[in-house]
């Protein structure tokens, strides 16, 4: 017996059939896209408490103390601890960077060095702040992405000269989480090398376009390039560390980690089905309205 026969295929072989147990209501709305699964298992976190605090409980379960191992001396050991736990407080970027990944079943984080922003006048080579040059100099950041100034001792006006000093200091660093809305992927199928890309936002882009001052000081000439050539910016593979959910080999995820609500979204469905009609239940006698004629 073929235990795919539908109803009425069957019913000419003289067979009672039944209706495939797995073509349920939840299949059929099941994402089809990474893009979608993205934001129902983000819609699904965040309603669903019980799930996410069972989540939660994962999350705090394997994240434990640090420890620094090899040869060096306890003097360092100690440093160095007190640098990641303190400066960085790094077990709280790991517990949201686990959370990312128990939500939409991929974490992305970079290690970003902050930098100080001047600008160098050609003409004399003097070096100014971005801030006084903004605030002073008649500054104008136009649409070729060019920091225009006047000059205060030649009077001289142009374009002047990007001058990026990163700030040594360590405790300026940055750890950062990427959205996953906001990543795209290039995947090598026979090799599962992975590219990283970042699509910038367009309030972002905006924001930068418009010249403001608290984002020009701040956005890299790498993002400020691919934003005026309007595409994509793409991380150095050793600049990005992306965690995500393992998966079975025969599964084409292209690189991607699947969300765990994927796996439970059946159940989920389930539950939401039952609180509707509960609510609707409760709604309907707890606080009841009847005409009586």
């Amino acid at each position: 017996t073929n235990p795919y026969i539908g109803r009425g295929t069957a019913s000419a072989y003289g067979e009672v059939g039944f209706a495939d147990p797995f073509n349920d209501l939840a299949t059929t709305q099941m994402p089809t896209t990474m893009k979608s699964a993205l934001w129902w298992s983000e819609y699904i976190w965040t309603i669903q408490g019980t799930y996410r605090m069972a989540m939660e409980r994962i999350v705090s379960y394997f994240i434990t103390e640090i420890e620094l191992s090899g040869e060096a001396s306890d003097e360092e050991k100690d440093k160095y601890t007190d640098f990641l736990t303190k400066q960085l407080d790094v077990l709280n970027f790991l517990g949201q960077l686990m959370r990312d990944r128990l939500c939409y079943g991929n974490g992305f984080a970079s290690v970003l060095v902050p930098f100080r922003r001047f600008l160098q006048c050609p003409k004399t080579g003097d070096l100014y702040p971005l801030r006084v040059v903004y605030n002073n100099f008649n500054f104008q950041f136009n649409e070729k992405f060019e920091f225009v100034a006047t000059c205060p001792k030649t009077k001289w006006r142009g374009p002047w000269h990007v001058v990026d000093k990163p700030r040594a200091e360590s405790e300026h660093l940055i750890l950062k989480r990427w959205s996953p809305h906001e990543m795209e992927l290039l995947h090598d199928p026979y090799t599962d090398e992975v590219s990283y890309l970042w699509r910038i936002p367009e309030y972002y882009k905006r924001m930068v376009r418009e010249g403001n001052l608290y984002h020009l000081e701040r956005a890299s000439k790498q993002v400020l390039e691919a934003i005026r050539e309007n595409k994509l910016f793409r991380f150095n593979n050793d600049a990005i560390f992306h965690m995500k959910e393992p998966t079975l080999a025969g599964i084409r995820n292209m690189g991607w980690g699947l969300p765990r609500s994927l796996i439970n979204y059946r159940q989920i469905w389930y539950i939401q089905v039952l609180r509707r009609y509960n609510e609707a239940i409760a709604l309907d006698y707890v606080i009841p309205f009847r005409l009586i004629t």
